[in-house]
């Protein structure tokens, strides 16, 4: 743990991927999706802060939620403007947290990246679903009518990775 005059450790900001959420719990009972992670970081000295944004989203409005919610808790803490963070992205959280590096302008706010199981080059599973429950079944399209953004899905998609590797670079 750092002397009080020494630097402070960033904030971590845990995100969670498709289908994620901060924790669930009855009663006194809690699961957190980073279960024991962030314990072990606040038993090390950092401030961490489970994110939450839409489960099913697609990454683009996902990576917005997820700017919204680190610079509205950074605010909420009091630190100052120019506090960097890391972003820990589990699955779909890593893409979401690409995106929002490179495309919504917080590389001057983001120390690192660190990705947990991110399907950076898409997922054969996803494709799966969107060829039988999306087009075959119709489950996509009786989603949309009853308001259900799925977009996530299709995001993970292996050519929907491929996509998105083509048009969000990586910053140093």
């Amino acid at each position: 743990m750092p002397a009080d005059d020494g630097p402070s450790l960033p904030p971590v900001f845990l995100h969670h991927g498709l289908f994620g959420y901060d924790s669930k719990g009855v009663g006194r009972f809690r699961w957190a999706y980073f279960q024991g992670i962030d314990k072990a970081l606040r038993r090390a000295g950092y401030t961490v802060c489970p994110t939450k944004v839409h489960p099913t989203g697609g990454v683009a409005r996902r990576a917005a939620e997820l700017k919204t919610f680190i610079v509205d808790a950074l605010n909420g803490m009091g630190l100052p403007a120019d506090t960097r963070v890391l972003l820990v992205g589990h699955s779909m959280g890593g893409l979401d947290a690409r995106y929002m590096v490179s495309k919504l302008g917080m590389e001057d706010r983001v120390s690192a990246v660190l990705t947990v199981t991110c399907p950076h080059r898409g997922t054969p599973y996803a494709d799966w679903c969107v060829r039988h429950f999306g087009k075959r079944l119709g489950g996509f399209e009786l989603m949309q009518m009853l308001g259900i953004d799925v977009q996530g899905i299709r995001d993970v998609t292996t050519d929907g990775c491929a996509r998105f590797n083509e048009e969000v670079p990586d910053v140093p």
